[in-house]
């Protein structure tokens, strides 16, 4: 008994000891996609980590979105107006 408990935490002692081995490069595209599923379902991927992503400047009017709210809270939101593409073929839709 003595001696298996030995053994599982030697064993358990290495485990944890060579998971600390595992680094990943800066270099590696993706990064934890190591198994075949993943690696195909990365190469799909355009670019998963595109630049304008860090972008968190992103330009707004703040007076604009506050009005925004204020409709959307009371009830008065715009609706959209309805666009028709003259000449278009096919689509499902119903026309009005």
């Amino acid at each position: 008994m003595i001696n298996r408990f030995v053994t599982l935490a030697i064993g358990a002692g290495v485990v944890s000891a060579l998971t600390g081995c595992i680094t990943i490069q800066a270099s590696d595209p993706y990064p934890g996609m190591g198994n075949a599923t993943a690696s195909n379902f990365a190469v799909h991927i355009v670019d998963p980590n595109p630049p304008v992503a860090e972008n968190t400047l992103i330009d707004q009017n703040g007076e604009r979105g506050a009005l925004a709210f204020e409709r959307y809270r009371t009830g008065t939101v715009i609706k959209p107006e309805r666009m028709v593409t003259p000449g278009a073929i096919g689509g499902g839709g119903t026309s009005k």
